[in-house]
């Protein structure tokens, strides 16, 4: 018996005492995309304490929720950094009520209890207790009501706390004020995914979606810009495409996603190039059809290219969404004089057109209005410098139609 103790005793300090069970619950948020996939277990460090900020970027990614790009931290707190990902994922945390801002300081390389770790993450999951609250009692010293209510919330939850003791039918221990380790929270949080079927599914803007660890940026179509970040104001009918995908998308847990080797694996920023299916339906054309999207060639003809054009003819005559002359009459620019400008610099080059057009007889402004209508790369410069039409020039780098001005 002390032999078998003294070996108990020497497991954490040999940094083998997680189990297989860890391990599986760590390759699961990895392939998940709630944390990083590693490469060997020991990347997942499942012996260590967890910080507070690592729990809430698991929480945030229950929640459904991604950090923004160019967020400039507000600061809520005085020791969070602007521009890091942890003062983003703190401030994010708070607005979204996993965290609160009475304390000044959100300590966020701190180690973390087990209550307040779990805390946060059942508040991000859309559990509630399913069974009726039971009269068990904890035995731990200086256990707090708010610590006593979240474990029979979490017990009547129909989630499993391993290290639980149960001294009697009426009294227990659940140790809540100790460190919590990665391996423990992990296990937690699987629970809370399985259980509560998370979406990992985020709309990033009408043609852009986070899928797990996958940022996806849709093939075929450009939707308008729901942002200022790009050019400074956001384009006519942007929040309503990625309002739309939203709804699109508000009941699916998991999508089909179909890569095209026509348009390579990703695109200059990094994000995966793919088609989205769900339900049997391809997204990208859907948006199209419903008029939240333009049908958009980049450089090489696709797979459902002829799909996404019919979608966008059909849309146009029938004035569905962006087409309608109450809203955009298929002009983008619409109204954008009216939008807020930001404060900081645009990064994106803006091309200057040159004051004088290029003499043209043949050419009329309004009779073409996309790439695909544009015979040669003197004509799509002539509509894009004479006439104005910058949907020609998608990345701002002065070349339209790169697939014929290239």
């Amino acid at each position: 018996m002390k032999k078998v103790f003294f070996l108990t005793l020497l497991i954490p300090f040999l940094g083998i005492a997680y189990t297989s069970s860890d391990l599986s619950n760590a390759v699961f948020l990895g392939e998940k995309g709630i944390i990083t996939l590693q490469s060997s277990e020991t990347g997942y460090r499942l012996d260590d304490r967890i910080t507070r900020a690592e729990v809430i970027g698991i929480a945030l990614k229950i929640k459904g929720v991604s950090l923004p790009e160019g967020y400039n931290c507000k600061k809520y707190f005085s020791d969070t950094v602007k521009q890091d990902w942890v003062c983003r994922a703190i401030e994010l945390a708070s607005d979204n009520e996993l965290i609160s801002r009475s304390n000044t300081k959100a300590r966020p390389q701190d180690s973390i209890t087990r209550a307040e770790a779990f805390s946060i993450l059942y508040k991000a999951s859309n559990l509630s207790p399913t069974k009726e609250y039971d009269a068990l009692v904890p035995a731990d010293k200086d256990v707090t009501e708010w610590q006593k209510d979240l474990f029979v919330k979490i017990r009547n939850s129909d989630i499993e706390i391993p290290w639980v003791q149960y001294i009697s039918d009426t009294y227990y221990k659940f140790f809540p004020n100790r460190f919590a380790t990665r391996a423990e929270v992990f296990g937690f949080a699987r629970q809370i995914v399985s259980l509560s079927g998370t979406n990992l599914i985020t709309v990033v803007d009408g043609d852009t979606v986070n899928y797990g660890n996958l940022k996806i940026r849709m093939i075929g179509l450009d939707a308008p810009e729901s942002t200022t970040s790009r050019y400074g104001y956001v384009e006519c009918f942007g929040k309503e495409a990625s309002e739309h995908l939203k709804m699109l998308l508000k009941d699916a847990k998991e999508l089909t996603i179909e890569k095209d080797s026509t348009q390579g694996e990703t695109d200059k920023y990094g994000r995966t190039l793919a088609y989205i299916f769900y339900n049997g339906t391809n997204i990208n054309t859907k948006m199209i059809l419903d008029g939240y999207a333009f049908e958009y060639t980049y450089n090489t003809a696709y797979t459902y290219q002829k799909e996404n054009k019919e979608a966008e003819l059909m849309a146009k005559n029938a004035q569905l969404g962006l087409w309608s002359a109450s809203t955009c009459a298929g002009d983008r620019k619409k109204g954008t004089k009216d939008e807020v400008k930001i404060s900081t610099p645009i990064t994106t080059p803006i091309y200057t057109p040159p004051t004088t057009p290029p003499p043209s007889s043949s050419y009329t402004c309004g009779a073409k209005t996309y790439c695909t209508q544009m015979i040669t790369c003197e004509e799509a410069k002539y509509y894009l410098n004479s006439c104005g039409l910058t949907r020609l020039d998608s990345d701002s780098d002065g070349i339209p139609c790169e697939s014929i001005c290239n």
